[in-house]
């Protein structure tokens, strides 16, 4: 039996994830080799947390997807209280109080909470898909998500909140919301970012939005991370220097090179070639998940999808915008690329559930409803 779910894996996506992680791995190896010392200690420790949590998705996307619907508003209020406890037991990394501590392991809450959102709206939506468009269920799924995001900005982490905010316009706007509240959220969104300025960001966070209104405005401090990256970028060219010969990342010239600039790395290292693997996985892998969305038979199963997708989307965006120079440094990894245990856990979390989808989704024609047609 188990084999014959084995069978049903989406495997396009399968291979999709393990190749953009191999690419990671191997990003982190030369980063390590090059610059020696303790760098190495990265791919070492993201090795382990591919064996823990690889199979631990595997393990989730046998569960059946109903199940993660009836428990989603117990998923949502642990990662809410999660993000809670953070605010007042929680390490500050970077100027950010995101982080708890289990001894060697350190967590970050709002990884969980992404997800959980997700599964928290995707369960409401499918609940009142007839009337999700009218005003108070606009009200209260925006309640649901207010809650997460205001933990989140207290911390602060402005790239986070972003993308929760994110993931609930994106699942309003395709439950066919009308014109009108559509530009009453515009509205209330540009109030609420110009509250953000004066009352929620700090002054490093200023600065990162103003660096990238204006990148020469400081290059030795403010816009320095920036420039570097685009430098590292540039300097790959069509096939790169090769790995662990990239100057700008084993130099040290590019800052938390692991993390938030991964993908300026292998565009030194592997060139424009390096870019164009990137890029066409990513493609594939959103491509995969709109084709699940279109053969899936309940608004649960597609709401869910659909919010995965535009929160992996999110972190591509941003995180790649942010080495180019087309969009503010936030401190978003690129998932399954990027060093972190809390944002691969995020990333197989998504994946086991979305596994779940296919394995449990009948091979018979789709069930025709309202959403997505």
């Amino acid at each position: 039996m188990i084999i014959e779910k084995i069978k049903k894996y989406d495997l396009i996506l399968l291979i999709t994830v393990l190749f953009l992680s191999s690419l990671g791995l191997s990003a982190l190896y030369s980063i390590g080799t090059g610059r020696g010392g303790d760098a190495i200690q990265f791919f070492h420790k993201q090795l382990i947390f591919f064996a823990v949590l690889f199979p631990s998705a595997a393990i989730l996307s046998f569960i059946h997807y109903n199940f993660f619907r009836s428990t989603s508003a117990i998923l949502y209020l642990i990662s809410c209280a999660s993000l809670l406890a953070v605010l007042f037991f929680g390490d500050v990394i970077r100027g950010t109080r995101g982080w708890i501590s289990f001894g060697p392991i350190t967590f970050q809450p709002v990884e969980l909470c992404k997800v959980s959102l997700i599964l928290a709206l995707a369960s409401y939506f499918s609940s009142h898909t007839k009337q999700v468009h009218q005003l108070r269920h606009i009200l209260i799924s925006g309640m649901i998500a207010a809650l997460p995001v205001g933990l989140v900005l207290l911390q602060p982490d402005i790239g986070s909140a972003s993308i929760l905010f994110f993931i609930w316009c994106a699942m309003i706007l395709v439950s066919r919301i009308q014109k009108k509240y559509i530009i009453g959220l515009f509205v209330v969104g540009m109030i609420a970012t110009v509250c953000a300025w004066f009352f929620v960001l700090q002054d490093y966070q200023k600065d990162r939005i103003i660096t990238f209104v204006n990148p020469t405005l400081d290059v030795r401090d403010r816009g320095y991370n920036v420039r570097q990256a685009m430098i590292a970028i540039g300097s790959g060219q069509m096939f790169g220097k090769g790995l662990g010969s990239g100057s700008q990342s084993q130099l040290r010239f590019l800052p938390e090179a692991q993390t938030d600039f991964i993908f300026s790395v292998i565009a030194e290292e592997m060139g424009l070639f390096g870019v164009f693997l990137i890029l066409a996985a990513w493609t594939l892998f959103f491509l995969r998940l709109f084709y699940l969305m279109k053969i899936s038979h309940d608004d649960f199963s597609q709401f869910t999808l659909f919010g995965i997708s535009m929160l992996f989307f999110a972190h591509v965006s941003i995180n790649i915008g942010g080495n180019l120079g087309l969009l503010p440094l936030t401190g978003i990894v690129l998932p399954f690329l990027s060093y972190g245990g809390s944002a691969l856990f995020m990333a197989c979390a998504a994946i086991g559930i979305v596994q779940s989808i296919k394995l449990h989704t009948s091979s018979r024609s789709p069930i025709d409803t309202d959403l997505f047609s």
